[in-house]
């Protein structure tokens, strides 16, 4: 039995060329995952939780077992509109330091202010103007969403 557990789940489906490892900022573990939920779920934008990703990983292969280790939490990929205000504020939120989250689909320059508040400079979804009025399909795991009110404000 545990030879072909072993063979199932050591089968290599990649190669890193550098070491996926997680932090508060955006990371190369964080990028793969959330960009993979977006295109899963054909949205905008995507949302990881950085807390949820439970493994780092070297570089070299990368097998199924190390992808049932880094997410090991059996999540349901969900879609949700916002607009762009509250994304704006989701990246306010994350670079203030009050949440820790993982993005795709959004590019920006910001600073930080001497209070710690963050001023985003600018701000584009798939290269274009991030535009506070439109709504944008965006995607995270379900177990994000139960925290959309208290954390983030979102409805």
């Amino acid at each position: 039995m545990q030879a072909e557990i072993d063979r199932e789940y050591g089968t290599v489906l990649a190669t890193l060329k550098g070491d996926w490892v997680r932090g508060h900022d955006q990371s190369p573990i964080g990028t793969f995952i959330a960009e993979a939920q977006r295109e899963a779920a054909h949205a905008d934008v995507a949302f990881m939780n950085t807390h949820g990703i439970r493994k780092d990983v070297p570089a070299g292969p990368l097998t199924r077992k190390d992808l049932l280790e880094i997410l090991p939490f059996r999540n349901v990929l969900m879609t949700f509109q916002l607009s762009g205000a509250d994304i704006r504020k989701a990246l306010r939120v994350h670079l203030e330091g009050k949440a820790s989250l993982q993005f795709a689909g959004i590019t920006g320059t910001w600073t930080r202010n001497a209070d710690g508040s963050a001023d985003l400079l600018s701000v584009e979804v798939l290269g274009r103007p991030l535009e506070d009025s439109r709504m944008y399909v965006c995607a995270r795991m379900i177990s994000l969403w139960a925290r959309r009110r208290s954390t983030w404000g979102w409805r």
